[in-house]
């Protein structure tokens, strides 16, 4: 039975005022959490990697209304989730604009899936996850793509990546504090876990975070897209400090971004999924400059893509979740492509992942956050594609 309220009373809210605990709401068949835009003009839903953005992060504001929490001090009001007349899912200024229907009904369960129905003049809609990643509101959907859950509680940590900022042979952790958009460093301590945190700037607001040695000079550098949509470098230091940020590209209008050797030519290159679904790959050239972009596979209905070399071979190989909740690999076939997807593990219900070699050995680790308690976990590379046990490097991610 659905009912328009969560597992909390919420209470009688004042105009653009939420209470209560705030939480991602989490797509069945992509994994992913959906996202506002920070526009408080009507805009388009869609959905990206959950943790990656602060306009994942919502609460209830009057009663029936989901606001998203990052904006609603922005705009001294909010910015709602809705549905428009033709079926579209925006998002929209809360109470602010005609034409759009922002009541929505859900089950109270915490954390189980459940249906957003959107009554629409009486012509209930399902919120549903369309091919390209956006978000439609359409009749009677009862697939995995129109199921949702509501993560709740902190998420503390975002926008995580690991690799040897510091020159010290082990793996370093990197991730933005939400709290107050500091961007953070872990220094590996070389015994099995990190050093207290160390601010390396502030005012992250930045996404699709990638580290890399673009420059072939030993040294890990940062790439992220701004909140104009360009693409921006950091020359790294080699002791955890960078450089001023340089613009690589405008109109970095892809998601998933990754970064690793996948020709075996000694550059850094880069892949993303395209808004046309297709997966691309820009060669790097070693310089801190890229080639033009060629198609490397289309139809990427996958999420969470990471790069690295999991197999010890000189390239670099794929891995994502599909829709099933699978997390599948692509090895490196030695030539300009990739073997069939392998599936590592099914119930792959983990975000902020990233791939490193953490404890020295020389084999490439993978770190995650388990969505249902916020740790942090490890899992130690066999190098040959495989991990062995995982094990809890910290709580409270």
């Amino acid at each position: 039975m659905l009912v328009a309220s969560l597992s909390f009373s919420v209470g009688q809210a004042s105009a653009y005022n939420y209470p209560g605990p705030h939480f991602e709401i989490q797509n069945q068949a992509t994994g992913q959490c959906l996202q506002a835009s920070p526009d408080y003009k009507p805009q388009q839903l869609e959905v990206h990697d959950c943790g990656t953005s602060i306009d994942q992060d919502f609460s209830i504001w009057n009663t029936t209304n989901i606001i998203d929490a990052a904006e609603a001090a922005v705009y001294g009001g909010g910015v709602c989730l809705g549905a428009d007349s033709t079926g579209d899912g925006v998002s929209v200024g809360c109470g602010t604009e005609g034409g759009y229907t922002l009541d929505w009904q859900y089950a109270t369960a915490a954390g189980g899936w459940t249906p957003l129905v959107n009554p629409l003049d009486g012509h209930a809609c399902d919120l549903t996850v369309l091919g390209d990643s956006t978000v439609a509101c359409m009749q009677a959907q009862h697939g995995s793509n129109a199921q949702w859950r509501f993560i709740y509680g902190a998420r503390h940590y975002s926008q995580t990546v690991a690799g040897d900022f510091t020159g010290h042979g082990r793996a370093d952790i990197m991730a933005r504090d939400n709290s107050n958009g500091n961007l953070l460093l872990w220094v590996n301590n070389m015994n099995g876990g990190f050093q207290a945190p160390r601010v390396v700037t502030g005012g992250w607001n930045f996404t699709e975070t990638t580290v890399g040695k673009f420059h072939n000079n030993g040294r890990l550098d940062l790439i992220a897209k701004g909140t104009d949509g360009s693409l921006y470098m950091w020359d790294g230091n080699g002791d955890g400090t960078f450089g001023a940020p340089h613009k690589v590209t405008d109109g970095w209008n892809f998601t998933q971004t990754a970064a690793a050797d996948f020709d075996g030519d000694g550059n850094v290159d880069l892949i993303a999924k395209g808004v046309d679904n297709n997966l691309y790959m820009w060669p790097g050239h070693g310089d801190g400059t890229f080639g033009a972009s060629h198609i490397q596979t289309s139809d990427w209905n996958f999420t969470g893509t990471r790069a690295a070399d999991f197999n010890n071979d000189g390239k670099a190989d794929i891995m994502a979740r599909d829709a099933a909740g699978n997390l599948n690999m692509w090895l490196h076939d030695g030539g300009s492509s990739f073997n069939s997807a392998a599936v590592l593990t099914n119930g792959w219900s983990f975000t902020q992942t990233a791939a490193a070699d953490f404890d020295g050995d020389g084999k490439v680790d993978l770190i995650g956050r388990d969505d249902s308690n916020g740790n942090l976990l490890m899992w130690p590379g066999n190098g040959d594609g495989t991990f062995g046990a995982s094990h809890v490097q910290t709580g409270g991610w």
